[in-house]
């Protein structure tokens, strides 16, 4: 049997994409579900422990499987996108880059949480000006984000 597909080195990948998926999946259901404010915090801190972690040494969990799942990934990327950079440069950067969006979109909610007053009225009328927006009636947007602003003052 080759090296590359020994027991040993299946069930370590295994065991790295179930520790990805499972840390990705509680991420993504606490950004999306989540309004509380200790909890988001609370993500926060940890994300950016492992956005440290990722600067300093690079995907830890990719390393031990010998980026094995990422690098097929970067190589299908590579083709279908056309990307010029080297393989090196992208299996060190996309981590970071994955991790520091996360931990991003996880401050800006917090920010947004905290401006809104953590107010369920204020959190609906700021997804329905997202809404109309989106659908192009300014006029109607600009009424919401005005009735908005003065509950938030």
């Amino acid at each position: 049997m080759n090296a590359d597909y020994s027991i040993k080195n299946i069930l370590t990948i295994l065991l790295c994409l179930v520790v990805h998926v499972i840390a990705i999946g509680l991420t993504s259901l606490t950004l999306f579900f989540s309004n509380d404010i200790i909890t988001l915090t609370f993500m926060i801190f940890l994300v950016f422990l492992v956005f440290i972690q990722t600067l300093l040494f690079g995907c830890i969990i990719n390393k031990i499987e010998q980026n094995a799942v990422i690098g097929k990934l970067i190589d299908i990327a590579k083709y279908l996108f056309k990307i010029k950079s080297s393989k090196k440069d992208l299996l060190d950067d996309i981590p970071i880059m994955a991790v520091g969006l996360t931990l991003a979109a996880l401050c800006s909610k917090l920010f947004i949480i905290l401006i809104l007053g953590g107010s369920e009225t204020n959190i609906k009328l700021l997804d329905l000006a997202t809404r109309k927006i989106l659908f192009f009636q300014f006029y109607d947007t600009f009424i919401i984000l005005k009735n908005l602003l003065n509950n938030i003052i």
